[in-house]
């Protein structure tokens, strides 16, 4: 009895339509699914790529630090956090504003638009690593 388990034991699990499922339908047969596979497996040409994302100094993968350090998210929602009055409100937003006005006269931009209250901004030094690699600063 021992012995039939364990020879059992590396047999792969029955697929879906061997289990007796009346309502199996394959996704894709094997050669469809090999046809994908290498379809993935090609490089892709990042000079047409509007999404393609800048790689570190070694070009093997995305330099997260670098990206951290050189960008900002500016989030709209907590302009007015703790105010209680609108002399308050007024305030913080003019602060804001002031804020915003320094990161412009520093050369930052905005990537893209904001959406869901947030924005990124990215630095000159971002801008111009993205420019001498000759990708596209926007995230």
């Amino acid at each position: 009895m021992v012995q039939n388990l364990l020879d059992h034991a590396q047999d792969p699990p029955p697929a879906a339509d061997e289990a007796g499922d009346p309502d199996y339908v394959p996704l894709q047969s094997e050669e469809e699914s090999d046809e994908v596979s290498d379809e993935c497996s090609e490089t892709p040409d990042n000079d047409k790529d509007p999404d393609f994302i800048p790689l570190d100094d070694d070009e093997e993968s995305f330099d997260e630090e670098a990206y951290n350090e050189l960008t900002t998210i500016w989030r709209c929602k907590w302009t007015c956090d703790g105010a209680e009055s609108i002399d308050e409100m007024i305030e913080k937003l003019q602060a804001a504003i002031e804020e915003l006005r320094q990161f412009q006269r520093d050369g930052w931009v905005l990537d893209g638009e904001i959406g869901d209250d947030y924005g990124t901004l990215l630095s000159p030094a971002w801008v111009e690593r993205c420019r001498v690699r000759g990708v596209p600063p926007m995230m």
